[in-house]
């Protein structure tokens, strides 16, 4: 499969974009990349992308933030808007309140 062929839709999924973890400035790199190459679309527009797989002019990619953690909105959703890119991001409602943590930062 060529990585830019419209016979498909990607996903990438992301946790955090942070220093200590994908680095904004590196996060950036590969939105300059997507937007050159792809169209984004939103989790909710699979469907209906997967039924125009053959007419798409560009391919497709769908960006998710899975940890709804901070950085997300601190790093994340400036260059996202930025470039013009769609994301889907799930919170995680026990985090909302501030009062639980995700295994990986109970480690630290």
């Amino acid at each position: 499969m060529r990585l830019r062929s419209t016979s498909k839709v990607r996903i990438l999924m992301y946790h955090g974009i942070s220093p200590r973890s994908l680095a904004p400035d590196r996060f950036e790199e590969q939105l300059a990349y997507i937007t050159r190459h792809f169209d984004t679309y939103w989790v909710s527009e699979i469907p209906e992308v997967m039924e125009n797989l053959g007419s798409l002019s560009r391919p497709a990619v769908v960006l998710t933030f899975d940890d709804g953690l901070r950085n997300n909105v601190t790093y994340a959703a400036p260059l996202l808007e930025k470039y013009g890119v769609k994301a889907t991001f799930y919170l995680v409602s026990d985090l909302l309140d501030g009062h639980s943590m995700l295994w990986n930062v109970v480690l630290h």
